[in-house]
């Protein structure tokens, strides 16, 4: 609650770490002091009933800027302009910005740059805009995607046999409260397809579980790095599923190329709090690419041969490219929470 009170999250730096550290420290008491007698089903109602309560004192928390370029891109849309080719500040869409849009659009980063989220996210925004150009609209679309993500948690520890308490380390998590209700990061629409995938792999419904991935790729595409883990001899009948999510690339067919200009920029010639890469470039300067490169595959493979449980093995090969980017945004750790 203080957290919520504290935003954004630049404001007041020192106090928010401290917090935001401590959230960290109760979520882990909280975990140790669960009763041990508690039922799955008991713990489930504490957990959807405080996850709620939660999220609901974070809804007036500032959004983060890419929430404004969410709005401007589902915006565009619906005046019949393609985001793959036309960034913000160009010329063509002069006409758009004013009003309300005019405030939406000054928040926008890298004005310059088209965009580089997927297809499905883009097509998300276009609904999303169609009904309301508000920022609350969109949170309230993100925090029903976390709350998906908590419902299915619980089937998965149900099926696992898992601790319930284990609940409390994505629904009471500080990093899923302050970037998914706070400031509403489209991240959270991939993890929820791909917890659905991977229940719905794990309890052999192979078809709609394969579905559900290829939708958490056409949402965010890191998560193409879990289908390799998950593609096994007995489900082979349903890797075609994933393809299908083919049909969201559709709408912008007329310039296929476009789709991953800004993503290649992105990629290639920006970075922000990375770790190993920074080290890499230090060391190895225009090498440091390739030897980046063989580094996770190295990782993969390993994790592929040596780790027999599907959902660990997912999890340390999201962690493993989470690693090797060359930008680390914190809400990126979103990918990796449900399955702590």
């Amino acid at each position: 609650l203080v957290l919520s009170q504290l935003g954004p999250v630049g404001r007041s730096p020192i106090l928010f770490a401290v917090c935001f550290a401590l959230g960290f420290c109760l979520l882990a008491l909280m975990v140790r002091t669960c009763p041990p007698d508690w039922s799955l089903r008991r713990v489930a109602f504490v957990v959807v009933l405080m996850g709620v309560m939660g999220r609901v004192g974070f809804l007036w928390f500032p959004v983060s800027n890419d929430v404004y370029r969410y709005i401007w891109e589902g915006y565009i849309q619906n005046h019949g302009f393609n985001p793959y080719q036309v960034a913000p500040n160009d010329p063509l869409l002069k006409n758009l910005i004013g009003g309300d849009m005019a405030t939406i659009w000054q928040q926008i980063n890298h004005k310059d740059l088209t965009a580089a989220y997927p297809p499905l996210a883009m097509l998300l925004f276009r609904s999303l805009a169609a009904i309301s150009l508000s920022p609350i609209i969109f949170k309230m679309v993100m925090i029903g995607f976390d709350l998906v993500t908590i419902g299915v948690m619980i089937l998965i520890v149900k099926w696992r046999k898992a601790a319930p308490e284990n609940l409390f380390w994505y629904a009471a998590n500080p990093l899923v409260l302050v970037y998914v209700a706070g400031e509403a990061h489209l991240d959270i629409v991939q993890v929820a397809f791909l917890v659905i995938g991977l229940y719905g792999i794990s309890r052999k419904k192979a078809i709609p579980g394969f579905l559900s991935l290829g939708a958490a790729v056409a949402s965010k595409y890191i998560s193409i790095v879990a289908l390799p883990f998950l593609m096994k001899r007995s489900n082979r009948y349903a890797w075609p599923m994933t393809v299908l999510a083919g049909f969201f690339f559709l709408p912008f067919a007329q310039d296929p190329g476009a789709l991953f200009d800004s993503l290649v920029i992105f990629g290639s010639q920006m970075h922000y709090n990375d770790g190993l890469t920074e080290i890499l470039r230090t060391l190895l300067g225009a090498s440091a690419l390739p030897v980046l490169v063989l580094i996770l595959f190295g990782l993969l493979a390993m994790i592929y041969l040596f780790v027999p449980d599907t959902m660990r093995s997912v999890y340390l090969a999201l962690g493993a490219v989470l690693l090797c980017l060359p930008t680390l945004h914190p809400w990126y750790l979103l990918l990796v929470a449900p399955l702590m």
